[in-house]
């Protein structure tokens, strides 16, 4: 399956089967360090931007790294001549078989999130519509001030602050994590942790929007919404319909 393109034509070559997995072995190296260089530059607050492009952009990056290292591995493993030419045919070669099935392979399953998200999210907003908003005269205590539960409407991680959000519209930040945070609420079930950076009021959602990315949750009739990444879309539904 790794065979390389230099096998072809050459059946004489000693050693097929460890030479192949040289090549196996590189593809999945580079793209593991691909994938754990594109997570770490994508920060959380910005995965609510993220197309169908950036993802085919990802596989391009894919192909032209991997391209390049094979070229390199053939040079050492396979004594080739190493030239730009070789190299520019190989990353076209590779980019003009692979880029056309991933291409289909991404839009296609973005469309099946979107359908699946957007599907989801009305039945969370017809299921919020039909139950009556929860009111609580209780209180938390944060940084030595209590705040009513009530008035709190959701929390964002600012590295190692936090940015609460209350319902007339102030914002004010505190130094503390966002997991820190969450362990205080606890015993507050109806504080969901819906995004690495995010934790809402689930008794405030007004609507809810589904996308491939996954959800928008919406507040006082869509003028503020903060995502749901797609790891904490089924926490976020059971919480709100526990029923379902």
């Amino acid at each position: 399956f790794f065979r390389s393109e230099y096998f072809i034509g050459n059946e004489s070559t000693p050693n097929k089967l460890l030479i192949s997995f040289y090549y196996g072995f590189t593809t999945f190296l580079i793209a593991s360090i691909n994938i754990f260089v594109f997570s770490y530059l994508v920060k959380p607050e910005k995965e609510g931007n993220w197309k169908v492009w950036n993802e085919i952009i990802l596989y391009v990056i894919h192909f032209i790294t991997i391209s390049v290292a094979m070229h390199f591995l053939s040079f050492y493993v396979m004594e080739k001549e190493m030239t730009f030419t070789g190299i520019f045919k190989s990353i076209f070669t590779t980019t003009l078989i692979g880029l056309i099935p991933v291409s289909i392979y991404i839009i296609n399953e973005q469309k099946k999130l979107f359908k699946k998200h957007y599907e989801l999210a009305n039945k969370i907003t017809d299921y919020g519509n039909d139950s009556e908003m929860k009111s609580t005269s209780e209180h938390i205590n944060i940084e030595g001030q209590s705040h009513a539960i009530f008035d709190l409407l959701y929390f964002e991680s600012n590295k190692n602050y936090l940015n609460i959000y209350l319902v007339d519209g102030r914002m004010f930040t505190i130094r503390l994590t966002i997991k820190e945070m969450e362990n205080l609420l606890t015993l507050h079930t109806q504080f969901i942790r819906c995004h690495r950076a995010y934790i809402v009021n689930a008794n405030k959602i007004t609507s809810v929007e589904g996308n491939a990315q996954g959800l928008k949750l919406f507040f006082f009739e869509k003028s503020s919404f903060v995502p749901v990444s797609r790891s904490y879309i089924s926490k976020v539904d059971h919480v709100i319909r526990p029923n379902e």
